[in-house]
């Protein structure tokens, strides 16, 4: 089984506010190839958590709420960004 996220950013008009992911994994089936699902709210917990521990050392934080990852970005942060 291979365990991943897919992110997504709500924006405004200006810039990212904030970062959402779902956990996900693969049903590895046929030849080694996968069929994305989201994961269970069990394994999600646990991709979550491995990613908030990796994020540490990056000074990111990462939030778990209602099995969504989030990262809330500081205002003027996607703007610092682009340069």
């Amino acid at each position: 089984m291979r365990r991943a996220a897919v992110v997504g950013y709500k924006m405004d008009p200006a810039a990212a506010t904030d970062a959402e992911f779902n956990a996900m994994w693969n049903h590895l089936v046929f030849g080694g190839r996968g069929v994305p699902r989201l994961a269970s709210p069990e394994v999600a917990r646990t991709i979550l958590e491995r990613l908030q521990r990796l994020s540490q050392r990056f000074g990111t934080r990462i939030a778990i709420e209602q099995g969504l990852g989030v990262i809330r970005l500081e205002a003027g942060a996607s703007s610092e960004l682009r340069r």
